[in-house]
């Protein structure tokens, strides 16, 4: 056999290595990828959730504070329908985080 035979069946053994191990990579990389994602769904979203009712919960918390203050019928109505829309907003998420 000759050298240069020799030499081209050597690199063409080399790339062909060198394309089977890059192929490899990048298979981890999208799995990787795949488990943060779930990572993300699973863990990051609920999270987010969970302070969206936090705050809802201090808005209710608010409202009735300065109803509390006012005293009269028209705050008392308009405290009312506060509590009860952030009380449905709260329900909502945490309807939707549970069902995750």
């Amino acid at each position: 056999m000759k050298i240069a035979t020799r030499l081209v069946l050597l690199i063409s053994s080399l790339a062909l290595v060198c394309f089977v191990v890059s192929g490899i990579g990048l298979y981890g990389l999208v799995k990787s990828n795949a488990a943060i994602l779930t990572i993300y769904a699973d863990r990051t979203v609920p999270a987010v959730d969970i302070g969206k009712i936090q705050s809802l919960v201090v808005s209710n918390r608010l409202e009735i504070a300065m109803a509390l203050l006012e005293q009269n019928p028209e705050s008392a109505k308009r405290t009312i329908s506060h509590l009860e829309s952030n009380i449905a907003n709260i329900n909502k998420i945490w309807e939707a985080n549970m069902a995750t």
